[in-house]
């Protein structure tokens, strides 16, 4: 049986053809409807119907779904637990979207871990990699807000075995360092921004971009081997050998001390770059310093 067009309440897809199969869902029932749960979870049940070779389908259905409940604030129903059931396998928990509804708790999670660790030493495993990717790809407000967690996310997953959480964070940077707010930033220092026009995954060759923990205040740019090597000192490592400019909207070079930059004591409760601290102080005292 072919059909142009037919309005569907209840379905079962298991053995359809989605060869030339076309599926949109009707929203105009979610309003005033008495039995709003059982409403949502037939279109889920419908949805989770298709068949494998539809898996692009199924996801979109599904994060339109999503969308629109997003849009009218509809949580907290018992939809959500069939909904969580049937959406956190694959292909749908694969979607940022989809799975920052179905688990609004685990972003709060990675939130309070971040602002745990906006100024600090982070070593991310794999799973964490995927997470905050995912996490910052689906509010790239958080970036700036978290930029030295940020940059360090970066630097890690770049350096993974992992081909698809590289190929996923060198997207998510190429992204961020060509927004309007951050683009000048490199412009303004392209002789050393090789990574900018290239697809070459290296290294050492990476450029990143550190805010201070002061609003609009001094930034340093950094490679990914300075980076690592200002995170791990030896007793030979340099400190004086950064890049340090008076703010992201005023790319001018300043010169300022290593403890204005690195010691917490010069700058309020945190350092202008504070994830430098702990491995400043103890290039210090390896060096016998104080």
């Amino acid at each position: 049986v072919m059909f142009d067009y037919v309005r569907m309440s209840t379905g079962n897809f298991k053995d359809c053809i989605t060869e030339q199969l076309e599926l949109t869902i009707d929203y105009s029932d979610i309003f005033w409807n008495e039995d709003l749960d059982g409403y949502i979870n037939n279109i889920i049940k419908m949805i989770d119907t298709l068949p494998d070779n539809a898996m692009i389908l199924k996801s979109v259905l599904a994060v339109k779904l999503v969308m629109q409940l997003k849009i009218l604030n509809i949580v907290n129903k018992n939809f959500i637990e069939n909904m969580k059931k049937i959406f956190s396998h694959c292909p749908y928990i694969k979607d940022p979207i989809i799975r920052s509804y179905i688990h609004s708790d685990e972003d709060n999670k990675f939130d309070d871990f971040m602002r745990q660790h906006r100024f600090s030493e982070v070593n991310f495993d794999t799973q964490q990699m995927i997470d905050f990717i995912n996490r910052f790809n689906t509010n790239k407000w958080l970036i700036d807000k978290n930029n030295n967690f940020f940059i360090q996310l970066i630097d890690q997953a770049l350096r993974s075995t992992d081909d698809m959480i590289k190929a996923n964070v060198w997207h998510l940077y190429k992204e961020w360092i060509r927004s309007d707010d951050v683009s000048p930033i490199f412009i303004e220092t392209e002789d050393n921004l090789r990574t900018f026009n290239t697809n070459e995954l290296t290294r050492n060759d990476n450029i990143f971009i550190l805010f201070s923990s002061v609003d609009d205040g001094p930034v340093m740019v950094v490679s990914s081997q300075r980076l690592h090597d200002m995170l791990n000192p030896t007793k030979d490592t340099n400190w004086n050998s950064t890049y340090i400019y008076k703010s992201r909207h005023e790319m001018l070079p300043v010169n300022l001390t290593q403890e204005t930059l690195f010691s917490s004591k010069s700058h309020g409760k945190y350092a202008l770059f504070p994830i430098f601290t702990a491995s400043w102080r103890a290039h210090r005292i390896m060096n016998k310093g104080v």
